[in-house]
């Protein structure tokens, strides 16, 4: 069985050794760069089994209806109370916004939060964990 997630990351190819990494274990990876692709591409993020989320994204093209720095945190709060999107959320993003948002984040249910800088193993096991 393919594990679809969902991985909202504007720089997403600086992860592509990551992402080569989990796609040879056979999760399915679709890649949003703004806060406005996520959003018009919502549906498809509803069918994924799991969601990466980086803090810091831009708002796209059209997307300067969300306001704030930390876009992703805006686009997290929006998956949860808008769309009703329950599927499990791992931050993925920099130390400093990590340290700054731990407590607000865990706030809307998120099943773990990461550094960047972490190893493809350990991101699998941690996808894995959050799935079960």
């Amino acid at each position: 069985m393919t594990i679809k997630i969902a991985w909202i990351e504007d720089e997403i190819w600086i992860l592509q050794g990551i992402i080569d990494y989990l796609e040879e274990d056979g999760f399915t990876i679709e890649g949003f760069t703004s806060a406005q692709e996520a959003i018009d591409k919502i549906e498809m993020i509803k069918n994924c089994e799991l969601i990466l989320l980086d803090l810091i994204i831009p708002p796209g093209e059209g997307g300067e209806s969300l306001s704030g720095e930390y876009l992703g945190l805006s686009l997290l709060k929006l998956f949860r109370n808008n769309y009703k999107i329950n599927t499990p959320v791992i931050i993925f993003s920099t130390a400093s916004a990590v340290k700054q948002f731990t407590k607000e984040v865990k706030d809307y249910d998120v099943s773990d939060i990461l550094v960047k800088s972490i190893l493809p193993s350990q991101l699998k096991r941690t996808i894995l964990k959050a799935l079960k």
